[in-house]
């Protein structure tokens, strides 16, 4: 370029002095706005008066405000994910639904497709005359976001109260995938749905997807039903899908059931979904010989480890039989927690006996023994095998006999314990081995007639 077309060397100052204020401003009201907008929208919007974010913001804590004081406790402020859905009464502060709902315009001119401003203007509506405008508010903003989990929550229970059944379930599927701490929302109004014979199907479809929710659910739902049968056709319907029901999922509606004192529905359910490898070996107590990994529900051995101190429990490796396992018990050195080992059978009045094999070494005043007691009620004990103390170096047969009687015994529970009666008979140590554990009848011709509970 020539001399005389450049520009004056003040000139070129000014320009590049008002590109930079240009960028310094652009920043103030974008970069720094955007930031702002979260932390303190009332600044972000003296820089920038139609700021969405900030605006939405401001409504928002205007409406938590509001709720907080109806409800006397604090609640979320993120408004997307509070699940408060209604106010019932006319605003304490005075226009504050007319400053929410200008807010949330404010918000849609700059931002049509803005979710969040959708459901607050939803939220508005319910307490206005305007009341049929609610579902086609909140119907637009889940559509717009599915993570709008005020929205999705309203319409999960919308759907509920109109009887249809499958809007409320594709909804309440929708929140536990994105919000599953909704948990609590969620799962009362799905076991609603399934205790309900005609819309039933309704969840059978969306568990048999196997949804990633489907345990959480499938382990809350019996504290949620008021018919014990309700969990058992779900999964009863889910055995021949291509996702049937885990243990874990079952573990939970069996506790719920013995809790309930249905102990003969909990031992059916446990035997139509046991595999059927397991199923063919199935004797009056289950997995004597502890070849088989225990499941962890209540007819299988449940090994409590919680609370357990200077003990260890596992089922191992057998020390004479190659391929086979047994129990090991090892103490440490010192005071222990015993955290026995028990499993519920289902025994008819009459007289039994409990054979077994063990060996090993415990050093202390007082050793492990095997009981039998009734369930529930008093917990009667009906038997209990010799302790097991000092050294054992080779196989040694035990038994216990004992009866069931006709009343109050409905379910036993075969439990192993260290029979210290005192802090000072904890301290013990060693190890002991477990194996070939079986009740049989002392006499298929003999019953015990005992009225006694």
């Amino acid at each position: 370029m020539s001399k005389k077309h450049r520009w004056p060397h003040h000139l070129r100052a000014f320009a590049f002095l008002t590109i930079g204020l240009l960028l310094i401003w652009q920043i103030l009201t974008k970069s720094l706005v955007a930031y702002l907008a979260d932390k303190s929208p009332e600044i972000a919007l003296a820089l920038r008066s139609d700021d969405a974010t900030a605006l939405l913001n401001i409504a928002d804590r205007q409406f938590a405000r509001e709720l907080e004081q109806k409800l006397e406790r604090p609640i979320d402020q993120t408004g997307g994910e509070s699940v408060e859905i209604e106010l019932s009464s006319p605003t304490s502060e005075p226009n504050i639904g007319d400053r929410i709902e200008a807010s949330a315009k404010a918000v849609l001119v700059e931002d049509p497709l803005n979710a969040h401003a959708l459901w607050l203007l939803g939220q508005i509506a319910t307490t206005g005359p305007q009341s049929d405008k609610v579902e086609p508010l909140m119907t637009a903003a889940a559509h717009r976001s599915l993570q709008e989990s005020g929205a999705v929550v309203w319409l999960m229970y919308h759907w509920f109260k109109q009887q249809d059944y499958k809007k409320s379930a594709y909804y309440a599927d929708v929140l536990f995938r994105t919000r599953p701490q909704f948990a609590e929302y969620i799962v009362p109004t799905l076991a609603a749905i399934a205790e309900n014979k005609n819309s039933r199907d309704v969840i059978m479809k969306l568990l048999a997807k196997n949804p990633r929710w489907r345990q959480t659910f499938l382990s809350s739902l019996p504290s949620h039903i008021t018919k014990a049968h309700t969990p058992f056709n779900l999964f009863f319907n889910l055995k021949d899908t291509t996702f049937p029901p885990k243990t874990a999922e079952l573990r939970s509606y069996l506790n719920f059931l013995i809790g309930k004192q249905h102990y003969d529905l909990a031992y059916y359910t446990w035997l139509q979904f046991l595999p059927q490898k397991h199923l063919e070996n199935v004797r009056l107590l289950f997995n004597g010989s502890f070849e088989n990994e225990p499941m962890s529900v209540p007819f299988d051995w449940n090994i409590f480890r919680h609370n357990s101190k200077g003990v260890s429990l596992e089922i191992s490796r057998h020390p004479d039989q190659d391929g086979q396992r047994a129990l090991l018990i090892k103490f440490e050195h010192g005071r222990v927690q015993f955290p026995h080992v028990a499993q519920m059978t289902m025994l008819a009045p009459g007289r039994y006996k409990l054979e077994g094999q063990y060996k090993g070494q415990i050093i202390g005043r007082r050793g492990l023994i095997w009981r039998i007691r009734c369930v529930g009620g008093k917990r009667k004990l009906l038997g209990e095998a010799p302790m097991f103390v000092g050294v054992t170096r080779n196989w040694k047969n035990f038994e216990a006999a004992f009866s069931v009687p006709n009343k109050n015994c409905r379910a036993q529970q075969v439990r192993l314990q260290f029979d210290a009666r005192s802090a000072s008979e904890q301290l013990v140590t060693g190890t002991a081995w477990y194996d070939d554990l079986v009740i049989s009848r002392a006499s298929d011709a003999l019953q015990v007639k005992q009225d006694q509970p």
